[in-house]
């Protein structure tokens, strides 16, 4: 965090520097050291809480959207488990999201009698996903049961 210094007459560079990101400012000819500790005590406090805002309610923005989507929408670990899984995907499936998370394509495929072959080939898009490799569009059906 910043803490701005300014001359007693000069406001508009104050202000300035507050709307540039610092998070106080002082006047130079009216600082003590107990002032100088409890203003850069409150500026780091105001920071790191601003950091944390910002933070949570970017967790919120991403879950109503991952949510929402009505496409499907899933995040597997890098052995093919999903960490996690929106309604439209557990809708395909038709189960519960909990019984989708911690499981592979190939579990869940297997569960709602799918071709193997079609786990298999879902699986080896994802390594080569998770390799940096660029895969072709694949077309779902409006319903897998």
């Amino acid at each position: 965090p910043i803490v701005a210094l300014i001359d007693d007459s000069d406001d508009e560079s104050g202000l300035a520097a507050v709307k540039a990101g610092a998070q106080d400012c002082l006047v130079k000819d009216r600082i003590s050291s107990e002032l100088l500790i409890r203003v850069s005590r409150y500026a780091l406090a105001r920071h790191k809480a601003q950091a944390v805002f910002r933070e949570k309610t970017s967790e919120v923005c991403f879950r109503q959207i991952f949510d929402s989507s009505p496409n499907c929408v899933s995040i597997k670990g890098h052995d093919g488990r999903y960490i996690m899984a929106n309604k439209s995907l557990a809708d395909l499936f038709a189960l519960p999201v909990a019984e989708i998370l911690g499981r592979t394509d190939a579990e869940i495929f297997h569960q709602i009698d799918l071709d193997p072959q079609r786990a298999a080939d879902t699986m080896s898009e994802d390594r080569r996903i998770i390799a940096g490799l660029t895969v072709a569009a694949v077309a779902m059906p409006q319903a897998i049961a």
